[in-house]
């Protein structure tokens, strides 16, 4: 799978997060000249995942995934723990 194949379908791009799309359209995955500049500068990952405010474990998946060469052809599983959890989404 290429980069040609990460776009948004016309009917639902104005329903997307505005993350989402800038994601889209500004993600350096399937650029030939990346280097490691580029990681850090644009968004690899999003923020609506069910990770906790502050793990390192969000920040460890977001440089990985933009030091891969290619990650359109990737799968990332984290570990279970806190995030299996989902305290943020739950009424107490």
């Amino acid at each position: 799978m290429g980069k040609e194949k990460i776009r948004i379908n016309e009917e639902f791009y104005d329903i997307m997060p505005v993350e989402y799309r800038d994601m889209v359209e500004n993600a350096t995955f399937g650029n030939e000249n990346r280097g490691w500049k580029d990681i850090g500068v644009n968004k690899e990952l999003i923020e609506e995942h069910s990770l906790c405010a502050g793990c390192p474990e969000s920040m460890a998946f977001r440089y990985i995934l933009a030091s891969m060469p290619a990650p359109e052809d990737t799968v990332m599983v984290g570990s279970t723990g806190c995030t299996s959890l989902v305290f943020p989404h739950v009424a107490v």
